[in-house]
């Protein structure tokens, strides 16, 4: 399998209510679509490193790295992603999330994902 990784801008700060609703199976609280929104508003302009999305969700990109210097921003979008009470592991457990974190053995229930409207393209990383 041949993977190209993508320099790229989260584009978010424009997202609607609408458009946060559509994140969501089923049913979903005004609460729940306000701190989704609210959470990827927050990573808005942020740079990354993403990849195609190869699990067949649909025009997408899957979240791979950020800078270093993002590192407490996108902390903080983590935290707010599990409070979703689905799939969210650390469902109001701050504590036990910051534990994992700061010991850099946070793992997400699954992958991050951006819809392609959500993302500029920057550039394509080059192997060397």
């Amino acid at each position: 399998m041949n993977i190209t990784l993508w320099n790229a801008k989260v584009n978010t700060k424009d997202m609607t209510e609408e458009q946060a609703r559509n994140n969501f199976d089923g049913d979903a609280s005004p609460e729940e679509i306000t701190r989704f929104k609210k959470a990827m508003q927050s990573v808005d302009g942020l740079e990354v490193v993403v990849t195609e999305s190869f699990t067949g969700y649909g025009d997408g990109y899957v979240l791979l790295s950020w800078k270093q210097e993002d590192d407490d921003k996108w902390r903080e979008f983590i935290w707010e992603m599990e409070q979703d009470p689905f799939f969210g592991a650390y469902c109001d457990d701050r504590e036990g999330f910051l534990e994992v974190w700061n010991a850099g053995e946070y793992e997400p229930p699954g992958s991050m994902t951006f819809e392609s409207d959500y993302l500029t393209i920057m550039s394509e990383l080059k192997r060397k």
